[in-house]
């Protein structure tokens, strides 16, 4: 089996990896973290997000993303993506995006994600991602980031995930031209494409 990470997806699918590494048989993460707030990821991120014993360093960015998603009157799916992206995406692909969501109860969901990331060590979260870690930096099998350029939010990600995961040495780690955060909506040919790649090239 192989997992295509993507912001969330990444998240929580690589908490499924160290659940059951068994069934995966390579990783491919694209535009996606796993915060941890550790002191070692000063400087390493994008959007800061660190601790030491005392005091929590966190991107005024990511405070101002959680903070909006709880405070926005109207919230559409939509609206995030097109913020997040290099092109326009078409108006049936929006509508598309926000089709699950026709009542804001049906919301619920959307609204808590920001506020999951963790802020500081003591977060379940953070907990629950430095267990992720503990087997990720214990996977052998082949992992590729293919991270876009035009993402702030987790810039630096991609090379965290390449010097602790033992299976991303060696790997033809790339950077996508010309992607915001949401890079299956501005390269997802070339991404596709890359996935198909690395799979052929890591199939016994």
């Amino acid at each position: 089996m192989t997992l295509f990470g993507q912001d969330w997806g990444g998240a929580i699918g690589l908490s499924a990896v160290a659940h059951e590494p068994e069934r995966f048989d390579r990783l491919v993460l694209g535009n996606t973290m796993l915060h941890t707030l550790g002191p070692e990821l000063a400087g390493k991120l994008g959007w800061a997000a660190h601790s030491d014993e005392t005091t929590s360093t966190v991107a005024e960015g990511l405070l101002n993303w959680v903070t909006l998603s709880q405070r926005m009157p109207v919230l559409r799916p939509s609206l995030f993506v097109n913020s997040s992206t290099v092109s326009d995406v078409p108006p049936d692909v929006a509508a598309a995006y926000d089709a699950p969501f026709p009542e804001p109860r049906y919301l619920a969901a959307v609204r808590q994600f920001p506020i999951l990331i963790p802020i500081t060590r003591s977060d379940p979260g953070a907990k629950i991602n430095r267990a992720t870690w503990r087997v990720l930096e214990t996977f052998d099998r082949p992992v590729l980031t293919a991270f876009s350029d035009s993402d702030p939010t987790t810039a630096g990600w991609d090379r965290i995930f390449q010097q602790r995961i033992p299976g991303a040495s060696g790997q033809p780690h790339l950077t996508l031209r010309g992607g915001g955060h949401f890079l299956q909506e501005d390269c997802g040919e070339e991404l596709g494409g890359v996935i198909a790649d690395f799979v052929a090239s890591t199939s016994l």
